[in-house]
């Protein structure tokens, strides 16, 4: 029956396919155009991403909306040749059974059509949704918990349900169907119809082929860069920033043949909303909400988009799931690993540094720019005996060291606990020093540290107890926002082992990376790093905001102004002020001595008006099973 349909009507069914071909060229052409507006990519000037991008996503929502359009045509013939063959019993013309096929036909294409606009410009919906007084609590559901999602979705499917039995129904009651076949059919039985198709296969494999050659035949000038963050790491546990263990023997003869900053202070108290900072030169509150029910908004523009457009092979290696891709942080990266992010109790450090060697091995050839993030420092606390600074036992404490174990027990320690704790956070800062060790190894047995600049950094520190409390998040004293930063440049022989005392912000190093590299720069805040030896004296104003409320993103703000440092505690509508010269601890709060007034009055005044625009509000992020395991795992969510 479906062959001799065929055999009869190969015109027509060639003239079909073509059709398809010509309707999946255009949704990927739509989807592309309107990933480049969400991006703002025109707005940034990127209009090599712009290109890089067109094949991408050319190629793959083609073959989606091709598979599509190929399985309703399969259905089209099917039910065609069924009438054909019944016809006598389902009408005495054809028209009867053609109105059936024609009126299915038609809603289902307009239902595609809604449900495609609807994916494509949904973030518009719902700021449409939110702006709108009638349906502003609607609006909310986006960003309501996953169970509320859920019901959203249940009556939007019912809703489409029904609109598509209504419509079936109203369109066969009417000559719609009529009109529908007579023009569809003229379609597919033009002859125009199939040179088309040929001419779009044509025009998909013009950006294939001459996109990728542009790509590689502008090499960039500037260096390779290297980004190696390191989860959870304290500066004053190192020893290159005073720390009496032997802790960091690679960190520290890197810093020896580099730029040291003693003062660098972190923008954010924990990892996404940090990391976000770094990768953007935004301060978090311009970027948005950050917990699990939020992403990245990909409308901000990230270090390695700027990069990728300026010919850079973008690669990352991550093994933190809040700077994984469900929370938005692959933005602009050709290759972005995240096999590393397994169990959260895992040793991940000699995962990260074989995958990122593997990559330079691979593509040490073009000029790259690669992120490294480490995770071991961070809870789970492993012991790692090779180093013997913890005791084989604790009579108070019992394995694993997790967070949330040792937030349960925190009252019953002694000092002798604590330091237990610190001697496991002090062996896994060894253990990921000594895999850095290899990588750096590995970039000059490739040669790559001739043309290789190389960052090394952190996104917070850590608590041990120093305000009855372990872990981060929580604060913003300098042991969880003081965090090392050190930049090798093999073009800066003349400040070689150079420490920097000025104070400067972590958010600095997209800028730094981007001026290195020769590239022009109007799109990144904060300053070059290589500058500040000449910059005032240390007297730039350094912010940091703690970020872990979904309605107010700055429940506790602080500002470091050369050797003082003021914290507003938000909630508590309390101030507290440090003279980090002679109290790096913070033990003494100097906030109502008479003798600084000016000082105080300066902070104050400084931090009143620091309320930079929102550039971006994160999205709204629906996690999978996975990735929700993994996070409560870290302790961050119940």
């Amino acid at each position: 029956m479906i062959r001799e349909y065929i055999k009869n009507n190969a015109r027509e069914l060639t003239g079909l396919v073509s059709l398809a071909v010509i309707l999946a060229f255009l949704c990927g052409l739509l989807t592309w155009a309107t990933h480049i507006v969400h991006n703002r990519y025109v707005h940034y000037g990127l209009f090599n991403l712009i290109l890089f991008e067109l094949p991408d996503y050319m190629n793959f929502y083609f073959l989606v909306s091709l598979f599509i359009f190929l399985v309703l045509a399969s259905i089209y013939i099917l039910m065609r040749a069924i009438v054909r063959r019944n016809n006598a019993q389902i009408a005495k013309t054809e028209s009867g059974g053609e109105k059936i096929i024609y009126s299915f036909i038609l809603s289902v294409a307009v239902i595609m059509l809604l449900s495609y606009f609807s994916f494509l410009f949904y973030r518009d919906i719902i700021g449409f949704l939110k702006g709108n007084p009638l349906t502003a609590q609607l609006g909310k559901l986006s960003y309501a918990p996953k169970e509320t999602f859920y019901i959203f979705i249940f009556a939007s499917a019912v809703s489409g349900l029904i609109f598509t039995f209504c419509l079936t129904y109203l369109v066969s009651r009417t000559g719609i169907p009529g009109l529908f076949q007579r023009y569809f059919r003229r379609i597919i039985a033009s002859k125009g119809i199939r040179p088309i198709g040929v001419g779009v296969i044509a025009m998909l494999l013009v950006p294939n082929i001459f996109i990728p050659l542009y790509g590689k035949s502008n090499k960039p000038r500037g260096p390779n860069v290297i980004l190696v963050l390191i989860d959870t790491l304290r500066a004053n546990h190192l020893g290159a920033y005073g720390y009496a263990r032997n802790t960091s023997p690679n960190i520290d003869k890197f810093a020896s043949e580099g730029i040291l900053f003693e003062n660098a202070f972190s923008q954010a108290s924990w990892t996404y909303p940090s990391v976000a900072s770094i990768q953007t030169s935004l301060y978090p509150s311009q970027i948005g909400e950050f917990n699990s029910k939020f992403i990245l908004n990909d409308s901000l523009l990230t270090l390695a988009e700027y990069m990728k457009n300026n010919f850079y092979e973008t690669i990352a290696v991550v093994s933190n799931v809040y700077v994984s891709k469900g929370f938005g942080f692959s933005q602009g990266f050709d290759i972005f690993d995240q096999d590393s992010v397994l169990k959260p109790d895992s040793i991940t450090s000699h995962l990260v540094t074989d995958k990122a060697i593997e990559y330079l091995r691979e593509y040490g050839d073009e000029p790259f720019f690669l992120w490294v993030h480490y995770m071991d420092p961070h809870s789970i606390y492993i012991h790692h005996p090779e180093y013997g600074y913890r005791k084989e036992n604790s009579s108070n404490i019992d394995v694993p060291l997790t967070g949330d174990r040792l937030k349960e027990i925190t009252k019953s320690l002694n000092p002798d606990d604590i330091q237990y704790v610190i001697d496991t956070y002090d062996e896994e800062v060894s253990y990921t020093d000594q895999n850095f060790g290899r990588l750096i190894d590995a970039i000059k047995e490739l040669g790559l540290d001739k043309n290789t600049v190389i960052i090394l950094s952190a996104d917070h520190g850590e608590e041990f107890l120093e305000r009855r409390r372990f872990g981060h998040a929580a604060s913003l004293y300098n042991e969880i926002i003081h965090v090392p930063l050190i930049i090798y440049s093999p073009f800066e022989n003349g400040r070689k082992g150079t420490n920097v005392g000025q104070n400067v912000e972590v958010r600095n190093i997209a800028r730094t990376i981007i001026e290195t590299c020769g590239l022009p720069n109007d799109n990144f805040g904060g300053m070059n790093l290589y500058g500040t030896h000449a910059n005032n004296g240390g007297k730039e104003l350094i912010f940091s905001q703690q970020c872990d409320d979904a309605e107010s993103t700055t429940p506790e703000r602080a500002v470091i102004m050369g050797k003082w440092k003021l914290i507003e505690k938000t909630k508590e509508g309390t101030f507290e002020l440090y003279d980090l010269e002679s109290d790096y601890r913070e033990k003494e709060n100097l906030f109502g001595s008479d003798k600084i007034e000016d000082v105080r009055r300066r902070l104050l005044s400084a931090l009143s008006s620091f309320n930079p625009d929102v550039v971006a509000h994160s999205e709204s992020a629906q996690h999978n099973y996975e990735e929700i395991r993994k996070i409560k795992a870290l302790g961050y969510i119940e």
